[in-house]
């Protein structure tokens, strides 16, 4: 036994020499590679993976200065396996020799983690025989002696990739009882610092869903859904998540579908994304997730949070949030399939009705109003400009002082028995009818029964209603 423990030390003394030896001059932030667009690139290839030295970098972290960078991979020398962590640091812009990390040279070490401070670190390592997440100190000597967090983040069973918000809210991956699957994602607060909460549906699901990486501000949480793709969920407050959507829908090419993309890592300033693409190596993109805009023209009243456009509150809201939109025009496209209401700051003011517009595409409606959206409301809004002002499959929307204008067909195309209650709308010079309400189809057609209070309907090139069964009160058709 003292045998092998001499040569491991051996080993280790070893392989520090020829991995600091090794390593050419590299200088500038991020390693010196040029930052990436919204395509993703492969980062740094054989900067960090060295032959003879690292076969593969598996993860990587960067302090929130980018001047330490923390990551695992694995050993190419005396027929040693499994990961280990490695560390190198940027002084006066130069990085300095990749060294492997002192903290447990001889034992599996990964999923590197940096606090909102960058001064502690975290890892897993299975060091006393069970995957368990670690805590490391800086010190005005450099980095302390690695401590085994203690309950509630480790337990008896398998616990890893620690990852936190800039305010101490804690997120890990673990296998312990009371999952929906092997591998969930777990949360512990602060102000409840002795209790963890698995976060249950729909984020957790009975395939491994791993690799948590949560935005600094807590806003969305990045992780892998049965090591395969990166998937992003939204916080909507309340303790509630939003559905899941694979990553590709706002990045698109993180996730390939013939590799296994895992281990996300994000900047502190939130700028860009590491992943790894297994068998290719780590890559990074520029993150192009909606998130709140402390300066955005458009607000979610019930949280405060503001957004730069109306899809980026959409993304956060839950069914029975109002979103306010100030004046100016959004080039945007909305698909709605909850419950909220968009209005202006004034819908009853013809000032704040005309000055709030969404234009559309030419080639898409403006508004898709699809399932769960019986209580949906658009009030005192103006739509002009797509291929339709507004869509809707079986809504029971409302629209309140709308006006919806100079759509390059309909004004509005109703289907599947849809109910809308319109109310002082304006429907006017659209390349279409002003309103047509499709019937399903069969032996027995059901029509669609919207409800039009007071509402101006002229001078649309097809005509003002076609088919349908509207209950028209006090209107002008024409």
């Amino acid at each position: 036994m003292k045998t092998q423990k001499m040569i491991g030390a051996v080993f280790v003394t070893i392989f520090l020499i020829i991995l600091s030896t090794c390593s050419a001059e590299v200088t500038g932030p991020y390693f010196g590679q040029t930052p990436p667009g919204r395509t993703p690139q492969l980062f740094a290839p054989h900067v960090l993976d060295q032959p003879g030295v690292v076969i593969a970098v598996t993860r990587i972290a960067f302090s929130p200065d980018g001047n330490d960078c923390f990551f695992s991979g694995i050993l190419d020398a005396g027929g040693q396996s499994g990961t280990r962590m490695f560390y190198t640091q940027r002084i006066n812009d130069v990085w300095t020799p990749v060294e492997l990390a002192p903290f447990f040279p001889g034992t599996s070490c990964r999923q590197p983690f940096f606090s909102a401070d960058g001064q502690r670190f975290y890892f897993s390592s299975n060091q006393n025989g069970n995957a368990d997440i670690w805590e490391v100190q800086r010190t005005p000597e450099g980095w302390g002696t690695p401590e085994r967090l203690g309950e509630p983040v480790n337990s008896s069973d398998y616990d890893g990739m620690y990852t936190e918000t800039m305010d101490g809210m804690i997120y890990i991956e673990s296998m312990r009882p009371g999952g929906r699957g092997s591998i969930d994602v777990w949360r512990i607060d602060p102000e409840e610092p002795n209790q963890i909460e698995n976060l249950g549906r729909p984020l957790n699901s009975s395939n491994d869903d791993s690799d948590p990486i949560i935005s600094p501000q807590g806003h969305y949480l990045i992780f892998g859904n049965n090591y395969n793709d990166l998937y992003v969920t939204f916080n909507q407050g309340n303790r509630a998540w939003s559905e899941p959507v694979n990553l590709n829908e706002f990045c698109p090419g993180i996730n390939t579908g013939g590799h296994q993309e895992y281990a996300p890592f994000m900047t502190a300033d939130g700028r860009y994304l590491f992943f790894n693409r297994y068998g290719v190596g780590i890559h990074w993109v520029e993150n192009s997730l909606p998130q709140p805009d402390p300066n955005g023209t458009v607000t979610n009243c019930m949280t405060g949070n503001h957004f730069k456009s109306i899809q980026d509150a959409l993304v956060y809201a839950q069914p029975g949030d109002t979103i306010e939109i100030k004046p100016g025009i959004y080039q945007e496209s909305l698909v709605l399939d909850r419950d909220v209401t968009l209005t202006s700051i004034d819908p009853n003011d013809p000032y704040y009705i005309g000055g709030t517009i969404i234009q559309g595409d030419p080639n898409d409606p403006v508004i898709t109003l699809i399932q769960n959206t019986d209580a949906c409301c658009l009030a005192g809004l103006t739509f002009r400009s797509g291929s339709i002002g507004i869509q809707g499959t079986d809504t029971q929307a409302i629209l309140y002082h709308c006006r919806i204008m100079d759509h390059q067909s309909h004004g509005i195309e109703l289907s599947d028995q849809s109910h809308p209650h319109l109310v002082h709308c304006l429907i006017s010079a659209n390349g279409g009818s002003g309103i047509v309400m499709n019937p399903t189809q069969g032996p027995r057609p059901r029509h669609c029964q919207p409800t039009l209070e007071d509402c101006v309907i002229v001078q649309n090139t097809a005509g003002g209603l076609v088919d349908g069964e509207p209950e028209i009160i006090d209107c002008i058709l024409e």
